[in-house]
């Protein structure tokens, strides 16, 4: 027998060649033979949707678990609110994160189960200003978009009730608006859930 550890890189790399060869020329003859094939990842009655909502719940439950909390709507606030609070849009260059700056978000839900958006303003120097709105969760898609303008430096999360406006203004980092329109997206249909439920 051939002691490979004593003989050339490329030696060992033609020895390795020639043995795998015909193993992986024999397996797509042993699938159109009739051989029985890998066992498939998703069961033909699983449905993709079914996929994307199993991985979604499994998301929700890391959620559960980083937050310490039974309940799925307060793991997604929670979230929801570090990354809004993370990703808050600045006009400024640099951002001083011991000091409130730009436009920051907080989300919270009320008693007739509606998403309340509290917002504060500190891009005019000497005065923030505070508002909050109620979104009635009945009757909209639950699939919030997002937007990004890297010539403006923001991305925002589109107004769940007409669907193309701005809604939630941000930092330009693109993969965070993403995670947040994901996120949004299984709070409002978890309310929904609630609302369908009383």
């Amino acid at each position: 027998m051939l002691n490979l550890s004593q003989t050339s890189p490329r030696y060992r790399v033609s020895a390795l060649l020639r043995t795998l060869l015909p193993l992986l020329l024999l397996t797509p003859l042993a699938i159109s033979s009739g051989a029985q094939a890998a066992p498939e990842l998703v069961s033909p009655e699983q449905t993709p949707v079914d996929a994307i909502e199993r991985e979604s719940e499994r998301q929700v439950e890391n959620l559960k678990q980083l937050y310490l909390t039974n309940d799925a709507v307060s793991a997604l606030l929670q979230h929801l609110n570090a990354m809004l609070r993370s990703h808050a849009y600045s006009q400024e260059r640099i951002v001083d994160l011991e000091k409130p700056q730009g436009l920051v978000y907080q989300l919270d839900v009320s008693d007739s189960r509606a998403l309340v958006v509290r917002t504060s303003d500190y891009r005019k120097a000497g005065a923030a200003t505070h508002g909050s709105i109620s979104l009635d969760l009945s009757g909209i898609d639950p699939y919030v978009g997002y937007q990004c303008d890297a010539r403006n430096r923001k991305c925002w999360i589109n107004d769940p009730v007409d669907e193309t406006s701005e809604w939630l203004t941000l930092a330009h980092e693109p993969a965070a608006a993403e995670k947040i329109s994901m996120a949004m997206a299984e709070l409002i249909k978890r309310l929904q859930k609630r609302v369908g439920a009383n």
